[in-house]
């Protein structure tokens, strides 16, 4: 699926402003402040039907206004689709295809999006919850029912910390919520853990491809044993902290590079090199399992990439619908520039 136009109203600094894409390079520039990020951020929206800038969604209301409208064509197996999101201060709606959605878990998993910005580097370096994001987002776009399955455990997470949380502790519900979490959990875990063998099956040769070296890569995934949470006496624990212990919401992942912990020991460069191996192989996934490629936000990380990795990346993306932002055009090689779609804000 590859978006044809999209129109933001109330959005950001964009009071309505309408845009035309290419199918193949669209790269979008202007100074600082200009709404570059603004577009991408709000294709990911229509994608996730979250922000990768905020984590209040309203945020992205023009300050003083009271709603926001997202519309975009979306072109699949040449079919135009038409897809509307209107955000106020109180509610969302939204409307695929004429048909209004009463809820985005509806839609969600239909129209995959990577984003590879300055943050990408976290996927390696950063806390568990990083990792784990990465493995719902891969998960969201290539198991259908996945969205749901999570929906329904964090849902059931939330009401055990509001008993553990409570003074008076009901001990069946407890135990009743527990034995739920780990009926839901279980399956949650099986995909990531069939997940993580697809990321090892790619990874070296992804990795690759980008750097031009040859590495041992290798992932692990970690659970958080799930099972304790109907143990008697780990809730008592868990009462006496007022939280949740085990489970999936604890899961991480380990990324281990020439035989090292790749958090601890590797450089920038290195790092920096895995995380975008491991948004690649999503990618590959994604288009595997889907039948469809990605489209893919790059905002305004080429700067960070010697010659070598920005070649190699655009060529891995040669086939897809990419969006580029950059302050300035001299910064990205003059034959992506001169076959491009060029949006100057």
């Amino acid at each position: 699926m590859k978006v044809n136009s999209l129109i933001l109203e109330n959005f950001r600094k964009f009071k309505k402003s309408n845009f035309e894409f290419s199918q193949s390079f669209n790269v979008i520039t202007g100074k600082n402040g200009s709404g570059k990020t603004s577009i991408l951020e709000s294709i990911y929206i229509l994608s996730t039907g979250k922000s990768f800038v905020t984590n209040h969604i309203s945020n992205c209301i023009t300050f003083g206004e009271e709603y926001s409208l997202i519309s975009a064509r979306f072109e699949e197996n040449n079919h135009e689709e038409k897809m509307d999101f209107l955000l106020s201060h109180e509610k969302r709606e939204i409307k695929y295809d004429g048909r209004k959605i009463s809820r985005f878990s509806e839609v969600i998993g239909h129209f995959p999006v990577l984003v590879l910005n300055y943050t990408l580097l976290e996927l390696v370096t950063g806390g568990p919850e990083k990792r784990r994001d990465f493995l719902n987002h891969t998960l969201i776009f290539t198991n259908p029912g996945y969205y749901k399955l999570l929906l329904r455990y964090y849902s059931l997470l939330d009401r055990r910390n509001y008993i553990l949380r409570s003074d008076k502790h009901d001990k069946e519900v407890l135990m009743v919520l527990s034995e739920e979490l780990v009926s839901i959990g279980s399956p949650i875990r099986q995909q990531r853990g069939a997940l993580i063998n697809d990321i090892q099956s790619l990874i070296d040769g992804v990795f690759f491809k980008i750097s031009g070296e040859k590495s041992d890569i290798r992932i692990v995934y970690k659970p958080s044993p799930l099972e304790k949470l109907e143990s008697l006496e780990v809730q008592e624990e868990e009462r006496q902290k007022k939280k949740t212990l085990y489970g999936v919401h604890l899961d991480d992942i380990d990324v281990f590079f020439d035989g090292k912990d790749a958090r601890e020991y590797s450089s920038i460069g290195e790092a920096y090199s895995l995380a975008f191996a491991l948004r690649f192989v999503e990618r590959e996934l994604i288009k595997r399992k889907k039948g469809g490629i990605p489209v893919m936000l790059l905002d305004d990380f080429f700067v960070d990439l010697d010659e070598e990795k920005r070649e190699n990346i655009l060529k891995l993306v040669s086939g897809d619908q990419v969006f580029i932002t950059t302050l300035s055009l001299s910064n990205l090689p003059s034959e992506l520039v001169n076959y491009a779609r060029v949006i100057v804000l």
